[in-house]
């Protein structure tokens, strides 16, 4: 049976972080339900997936070199500053 907030397997891709695949709670993620209203909440929740998605999309079916080429951090540190601008939009 897995550890209690972690999912079989998770954190495979990221054995150096021992936090990958943590599921987030109240203490680590509040609701942003809570914070910014539920249609807020989802709106921007369904933008952050599209962005995500399509990372997906070009980088592992479409296999868009650019982009394949990139390193985790070179990923996070190109999106980042969108998922960001999504999440603290007014």
């Amino acid at each position: 049976m897995a550890e209690q907030g972690k999912r079989d397997g998770a954190g495979a891709a990221w054995p150096d972080r021992p936090d990958a695949g943590r599921r987030p709670g109240p203490g680590i993620c509040p609701t942003p339900a809570a914070a910014l209203g539920p249609e807020t909440a989802r709106r921007r929740a369904g933008l952050v997936s599209a962005q995500l998605l399509g990372l997906g999309l070009i980088r592992y079916l479409l296999r868009l070199p650019a982009v394949t080429a990139l390193t985790r951090g070179e990923t996070e540190d190109g999106l980042a500053p969108a998922i960001e601008a999504l999440l603290a939009a007014k």
